[in-house]
């Protein structure tokens, strides 16, 4: 039996849960995030280009460093990405039984699946659908893998409750991606529970609700913003979004920044424009 994921954390999870019920089984996640970029093709490398350009500063912005790398360390993996994504096609599509794990709640994990249905066709699988599941110990919300602590989270119940998709299930879930294929924008986001398309600046008002007017370091705001595009309903913040929007908030002046945005992760800070800071909070 294969299981596939479609976060490395959840693929963890599984596996210690996996190890506990003394089952001998394999795991494997789905190395990239439909949430976002180009998704008309399967061409992994035109998403890697595509966030080469919109996922970093523009190279205008940036000053010259011959001892810096060109892109932060978040972005470097992308440059595996197209060798990883084909891995993990052939890898599933030939195995002979596998369990898909998915949540309707988080547009990366969901788009990961609709993906899946179009790649499998009217290969034999079966699924666990986590939209609703709930923590055992205290009742909050685990609707992911990625949060699906084998401590708190019957996961056995959930491995043993997996069954095929209905037909007019599998149908919807395939008519859905097709739209968001055809639409092809920057951001598959959750509105009204609902996976539907948008723009790359979906975001900014959030993410700039959590810009300080006092200076901040800028991985300590993206990690606000993080937490802030949470709700019982979707988990939706996104690293490598919420930092590129930062980047061009700040280029487009609506953000303050001093030190190099290229070291955000050491010591680059951001803040809110002091003439528009009146009336915000510290």
């Amino acid at each position: 039996m294969l299981h596939v994921t479609f976060t490395q954390s959840g693929a963890g999870f599984l596996r210690q849960a996996l190890h506990q019920m003394g089952v001998r089984e394999h795991v494997l996640a789905f190395p990239d995030n439909l949430s976002f970029g180009p998704i008309d093709t399967n061409d992994p490398d035109a998403r890697r280009k595509w966030a080469d350009v919109n996922l970093r500063p523009s190279d205008d912005s940036l000053p010259p460093r011959v001892d810096l790398p060109t892109l932060p360390p978040i972005w470097n993996g992308w440059r595996s990405l197209a060798d990883e994504t084909k891995e993990f096609w052939t890898k599933t599509l030939e195995a002979t039984a596998c369990t898909v794990w998915f949540t309707r709640r988080i547009p990366g994990e969901f788009c990961g699946f609709l993906a899946w249905v179009e790649h499998a066709g009217p290969k034999h699988y079966s699924v666990v659908d986590m939209t609703d599941v709930r923590s055992s110990v205290d009742r909050f919300p685990a609707f992911s893998l990625a949060f699906a602590d084998p401590s708190k989270v019957d996961l056995q119940s959930l491995v043993k409750g997996a069954a095929p998709l209905q037909p007019k299930v599998r149908e919807g879930y395939l008519q859905s991606w097709r739209k968001l294929r055809s639409e092809n924008a920057p951001l598959r986001v959750i509105v009204e529970q609902q996976l539907v398309s948008a723009s790359l600046d979906f975001f900014d008002e959030d993410i700039l609700s959590c810009v300080p007017v006092n200076w901040r370091r800028a991985n300590w705001v993206a990690g606000d913003a993080s937490a802030a595009l949470w709700d019982d309903f979707a988990y939706q913040g996104n690293d490598q979004i919420i930092m590129s929007r930062l980047f061009a908030l700040t280029e487009a002046g609506r953000i303050e920044y001093r030190g190099d945005l290229r070291e955000w992760w050491r010591s680059c800070e951001i803040r809110y424009p002091a003439t528009e800071a009146i009336g915000r909070s510290q």
